[in-house]
């Protein structure tokens, strides 16, 4: 199960209560990083949701003001391409550096790796290749 939170939730202080075994939170990219005087608070709060044993992962990796600084410090446990990316990436090398260089980065940070919109056997094909060479 996956739980998106959204920036106005998130934003007015709102608490939640839940529990479930593999749930995931989905937090935009925007949303993470989008206020530097505001990270600490944020890291504290993602904080308080992992320890409740919920998964975060940021959504829409690479779309949003990517402070590769703020990702490596965020509580998260994982990275999910956006699917422009994806999608781009047997049709563009920008698009495929572009998700070759993230699956790179969440390796090197020991996060979980999520393309999301993938839609053919070309796509996963080259995502298994990606994933095998970083």
């Amino acid at each position: 199960m996956c739980l998106p939170l959204s920036p106005r939730d998130y934003t007015r202080g709102e608490k939640f209560v839940f529990y479930a075994p593999e749930m995931n939170a989905k937090v935009a990219e925007t949303l993470a990083l989008e206020n530097k005087l505001r990270i600490a608070v944020d890291v504290s709060t993602l904080q308080a949701i992992r320890g409740l044993d919920v998964r975060i992962s940021v959504d829409d990796f690479g779309t949003g003001y990517s402070s590769l600084a703020y990702v490596a410090s965020l509580p998260i446990h994982a990275l999910m391409i956006d699917r422009s990316f994806v999608v781009g990436m047997t049709q563009n090398q920008e698009s495929l550096a572009i998700v070759s260089s993230a699956i790179s980065l969440a390796h090197t940070l020991k996060l979980t790796v999520i393309a999301e919109g993938v839609e053919t056997d070309e796509q996963a094909t080259q995502l298994g290749k990606l994933t095998r060479t970083t």
